[in-house]
């Protein structure tokens, strides 16, 4: 605790803000200002890091709302990435954290072991908690799952395999499924690539905004993209594919199980279905009765 400053309890809220929902934040922020508060009564920590924390406040009435990615710019990052980084570090992690709208822990705890792509009924993944090596699952064994996977996306991981993936071992002797060239990717690596990628910019050469490109802060140096106002935050493409299962007709106890989350938070955290949505699916099945 002699090592927290304002600049390290920054960083963490920072890193917090992608990890979890508004209101989770609120509280979240809210709890380690009192921590440190405490630490400060006891000499722990220097005076005046507790009253630069300010705590975050979710928006009255949506408190658990924020942005997400659209299907239409999914698709768009996908078919830009098929096409000039086919198989590579980036469009594995976009295409898997898109398509099974995984958390940041998810998908960093998957090992080259968990990608079964022969099976009797098509190639899936394996979500193991394993705290014991690094990789816990946020709800612990509760988040174990076996989500099936498209054969295309199948087809993008051989081919990750075989050419990109870096022939490493994490710090515990296990093979990641995705990989670096020191080994399992950090946390904070998934958040910049995806900040990165959602970025307009990116796919049109364009900006929205009229910023120059070129001189841009968010396009200057990789750590700052999260600086353009369209990119998008990992916990966005979940809430965003949340939203298209929903959509595109799967049930909510289908789309709970996938992306390990309950129906009542799926209901109160990520469903951003629109009053015309929710009618159209109710006409397509009446209409099909």
């Amino acid at each position: 605790m002699n090592d927290m400053t304002r600049q390290v309890a920054y960083r963490y809220r920072v890193y917090r803000t992608d990890e979890v929902a508004p209101t989770t934040l609120e509280n979240e922020i809210r709890t380690f200002r009192l921590f440190i508060r405490f630490c400060e009564r006891f000499g722990c920590v220097s005076d005046g890091v507790a009253r630069n924390i300010k705590v975050p406040t979710a928006p009255k009435g949506d408190r658990s709302r924020t942005v997400k990615l659209d299907p239409e710019r999914a698709e768009a990052i996908l078919d830009y990435l098929e096409r000039f980084e086919y198989a590579s570090f980036r469009h594995v992690l976009f295409y898997l954290m898109w398509n099974l709208g995984a958390r940041i822990g998810g998908i960093r705890t998957l090992d080259l072991g968990d990608y079964y792509e022969q099976s009797v009924d098509g190639p899936y993944l394996d979500f193991v908690h394993r705290p014991e090596t690094g990789t816990p699952l946020k709800n612990g064994w509760k988040s174990e799952r076996k989500p099936p996977i498209s054969d295309h996306l199948a087809k993008i991981l051989n081919d990750y395999i075989s050419t990109h993936r870096h022939d490493v071992s994490d710090e515990n002797g296990r093979q990641p499924l995705l990989t670096t060239p020191q080994g399992r990717p950090a946390k904070t690596t998934i958040q910049r690539n995806i900040y990165g990628l959602t970025r307009p910019c990116m796919i049109t050469g364009e900006c929205p905004h009229g910023r120059d490109v070129s001189t841009c802060e968010a396009t200057g140096d990789y750590n700052e993209a999260s600086k353009c106002p369209d990119s998008r935050s990992p916990h966005a493409l979940r809430r965003g594919r949340a939203t298209k299962n929903l959509n595109d007709g799967m049930p909510e106890e289908m789309v709970s199980d996938r992306m390990d989350m309950s129906p009542e938070v799926l209901r109160e955290h990520y469903n951003e279905q629109t009053s015309r949505d929710k009618r159209r699916l109710q006409r397509e099945f009446l209409n099909g009765r």
